[in-house]
């Protein structure tokens, strides 16, 4: 009896090991945000089923999220009253090389993804249909 149950233990053991689920394979990168907003939206999109990139590099730009299948940037911005007029000319210039490349920027405030972070997923999957659309 002692036998069969450690024969099984090593089984299911080595079921475990050789055949792990998606959660080990698609680890996410939650601990590579930078900021609380970034990672609350990694937390929203996982569970919507994207898995998104973090600080993906397109040339010599950091993207904080990215979908790389699909040439979707998304962009954790700055609230307004947070931005100077040299960060957002940055930002213009970053958005501007990024669409020359052939990518959708999507721009999102902490305001937008605390506040209503459904939307930012549907502000997404437009792009996405927008995509297929082109096609």
């Amino acid at each position: 009896m002692w036998l069969l149950f450690c024969f099984l233990f090593v089984c299911i053991l080595w079921l475990l090991l050789m055949f792990p689920g998606t959660e080990r394979i698609k680890a996410p990168q939650f601990n590579d945000c930078n900021r609380s907003c970034q990672r609350f939206l990694f937390r929203v999109l996982w569970n919507e089923g994207f898995f998104p990139a973090v600080g993906y590099h397109v040339g010599k730009y950091e993207v904080d999220l990215a979908l790389p299948q699909k040439r979707i940037a998304i962009e954790c911005g700055w609230n307004d009253w947070e931005r100077t007029d040299l960060q957002r000319a940055r930002s213009r210039k970053k958005q501007m090389a990024l669409q020359e490349q052939g990518w959708q920027v999507v721009s999102l405030s902490p305001k937008e993804i605390y506040g209503n972070p459904r939307l930012c997923v549907e502000k997404i999957e437009h792009c996405i249909a927008r995509q297929r659309h082109i096609y």
